[in-house]
């Protein structure tokens, strides 16, 4: 008994069904090898600007964002570093708190222990930096760079305050890789002390949210000194030094032109 033959289109289908299997692995490959992905509603979303390196991308990167700008820790007695002609100070920009008290507040270190801004100006002047967080390997190379130089800062009876948005148990996670700052780093994470000091503005309408790297010197009478704000942090130690020492009468006389 003969079997009817197929017709073409019979035949032709199975061909085709595996034609279009072939494609849709080739298409899901080649979405792979660009890295791309479909993401389920609801599905967990990597935040902007988070670190997605291994933890010694993110010292190495912030390790080459200051050699790129020849940071390197200070050496020998503070008073050859305040006085020394070579380097040249930083002025102080404009800012609505420049030479203006500066705004108090009370914020969690680490260990989620209260720190008091008053407090710690019982104690002498204060330099306050704002970063973007432990994400930002730009935001924690100004971190390392001071605290690297942080002695000086010891001498000159200074305490030096981080303030960012991380909560306090992601430093300490970042602070278990890569080791602890020996000064209190603060979280700040509704923003709002930056926002007191002019370095974060939340999304409204149609404006987005906007905030700036900070950097503020004020002296224990609670007068703001010297302001450096913008998209990069301030690295320049000696400055801060300075002025430090200006707010405590302790900034050597310049030395004097000419000579024998």
């Amino acid at each position: 008994m003969r079997t009817a033959p197929r017709s073409p289109d019979g035949a032709a289908r199975p061909r085709r069904a595996l034609a279009l299997v072939l494609a849709l692995v080739a298409i899901t490959g080649g979405l792979a090898a660009v890295g791309l992905s479909v993401t389920r509603p609801g599905a967990d979303r990597q935040p902007a600007g988070a670190d997605v390196g291994s933890p010694s991308d993110l010292a190495a990167s912030a390790a080459g964002y200051l050699r790129e700008r020849r940071v390197e820790p200070l050496s020998g007695e503070l008073r050859q570093v305040l006085s020394n002609p070579e380097k040249k100070s930083v002025p102080s920009e404009p800012h609505a708190l420049l030479n203006q008290p500066a705004p108090t507040f009370t914020l969690v270190d680490t260990n989620e222990g209260p720190v008091e801004f008053g407090a710690l100006l019982a104690r002498g002047p204060v330099v306050l930096v704002f970063y973007y967080g432990y994400s930002c390997d730009h935001c924690v190379a100004q971190l390392f760079g001071i605290d690297k130089d942080l002695r000086y800062f010891t001498e000159l009876g200074a305490t030096v305050v981080g303030v960012g948005p991380d909560p306090s148990a992601r430093t300490r996670e970042r602070y278990a890789e890569y080791g602890a700052f020996h000064f209190p780093v603060l979280s700040d994470r509704e923003r709002s002390v930056a926002a007191r000091y002019g370095v974060f503005r939340p999304a409204a309408g149609d404006l987005p949210k906007w905030q700036a790297h900070g950097t503020f010197v004020i002296g224990r009478d609670r007068r703001v000194r010297w302001v450096n704000t913008g998209p990069e942090p301030f690295t320049d130690t000696v400055t801060l030094l300075r002025e430090l020492a200006a707010s405590e009468g302790r900034l050597p006389p310049a030395p004097e032109k000419g000579g024998p």
